[in-house]
């Protein structure tokens, strides 16, 4: 007969215990590459041979590099178009020195002018004719005149850049269309003759039937 066991769960025990869970094998680590000593030393001497560039190198490496892509834009544009920008250019330039050939002209007056008017002044002072209050009302009327001159020098030199503006569009659009224009004064012109001949037919009629 079997024996009855007396702690049926220290037995439970006892069987859970003795289960033993697979393990996984365990492989040996690869052993690690050595680095070459020789490799090393090139690295370090590669850092030694090319330093780290300043500031001042960084700039002006930018700067070539601006200069190179301006060349660059600079060959891009068409010859012409370079041609017609230049000559512009003068046009403006000639223009500019036209405009202040005239105000150095108009200065010029109106330096005169005060020159003429202290003249004026002093030999008014000088002469006694008139009290200084007659005299000071004077001078600040001449100032205010001189004043005034230098407004519409002002004034006149902007309306001269604008009119000549104005000038360069008027002579591009009478380039443009400068066989049209032409046609159309042959038309104009060919009609003129046409009433011209036909008044000259009638007054030679007139003439004749007068005559008769």
């Amino acid at each position: 007969m079997f024996k009855k066991n007396k702690h049926p769960q220290k037995s439970a025990q006892n069987d859970t215990q003795k289960v033993v869970e697979p393990q996984s094998p365990v492989f040996p680590k690869a052993p690690e590459a050595v680095k070459s000593p020789e490799k090393a030393d090139e690295k370090e001497e590669n850092k030694k041979i090319t330093p780290l560039k300043n500031e001042s190198e960084t700039k002006m490496d930018n700067k070539m590099t601006e200069t190179e892509n301006t060349e660059s834009n600079l060959k891009a544009v068409p010859s012409d178009k370079m041609n017609a920008t230049a000559k512009d250019t003068k046009i403006f330039s000639e223009t500019v020195e036209k405009i202040l050939k005239v105000g150095e002209e108009q200065n010029n007056l109106t330096v005169k002018l005060i020159h003429d008017s202290i003249d004026s002044i002093t030999e008014l002072t000088e002469a006694g004719n008139e009290s200084f209050a007659s005299t000071e009302a004077a001078f600040n009327s001449i100032q205010e005149n001189i004043i005034k001159i230098a407004e519409s020098n002002k004034k006149n030199n902007l309306e001269l850049i604008k009119g000549n503006q104005r000038l360069e569009e008027v002579k591009e659009k009478i380039k443009s269309n400068t066989e049209k224009n032409m046609k159309h004064l042959t038309t104009i012109n060919k009609t003129l003759m046409d009433e011209l001949n036909k008044l000259k037919g009638e007054y030679q009629e007139t003439q004749k039937n007068g005559t008769l």
